[in-house]
This record gives C-alpha cells, structure tokens and sequence, in this order.
C-alpha cells in the first residue's frame, strides 16, 4: 500500500516530460524581447546586479528593468536575493545560460561582417 501512496505522490514520465516542457517554454517567453536579452546579457556580464547597475549598463530606463525582471524571475530565467534594500540578480537557469552563450556568440559573428555600420566607424 506505501509503493501505491509513493507511486501516486510522484509524477508519471508524462506528467514530468510536460512539466520541464511548460518550464522551457515559460523560459523561452520570458527572453523573447530585446529589454529581457539586454538585462541577460548584462548579468552574463557580471555575474550579478541590482536595478540600479542594470538601468547604468543597458540604459533602460528603471521601470523598464523592474517590469522585465518580474517576467524573468516568474519564469525561473533569473534569481535573486534581498541584501538590505537592494535586490542583487543573477541568471538562474542553465537553459538561459546556454541562450545567452548563443545570442552572445552571434553578436560576435555580426561584429565581424564587413557591413556592420559598428565597423565603418572604426
């Protein structure tokens, strides 16, 4: 009788395949506009910031942030801890991790191109 009350507390391989489903998804949504990829790409950065920080190095204005973040902290893509009055984050999800590492190495390659405006300056 425990193995069926234990069997029953446990998801199914379904249930479990389609929860880590949702949460990708849920990830995916969370990051896909330009404000949430520029905060990413700032905490890859520096491995952790406050709103302030943030607003200095994307140049988003402070709302902005603070509404972009609540997104990504409700989908697990960023975590955070309270120190005083400050809230530092960080990237928390090794999926947005791996995101970043992508987006970032893409930045990269349309840096190099000879048609970037970014190089004609230089």
């Amino acid at each position: 009788m425990s193995q069926r009350r234990n069997a029953k507390e446990l998801p199914s391989e379904a249930e479990a395949t389609a929860l880590a489903i949702n949460e990708f998804f849920e990830q995916l949504r969370s990051i896909r506009n330009e404000k949430a990829l520029r905060i990413l790409l700032t905490l890859d950065n520096l491995g952790e910031a406050n709103v302030s920080k943030i607003v200095r190095h994307t140049r988003l204005s402070q709302p902005e942030v603070s509404m972009a973040l609540a997104k990504l902290k409700v989908s697990g893509a960023v975590e955070f801890q309270r120190d005083g009055r400050l809230i530092n984050y960080w990237i928390g999800s090794q999926f947005v991790k791996e995101a970043v590492l992508s987006l970032r190495h893409r930045i990269d390659v349309l840096l190099e191109r000879d048609e970037n405006p970014l190089r004609k300056n230089t």
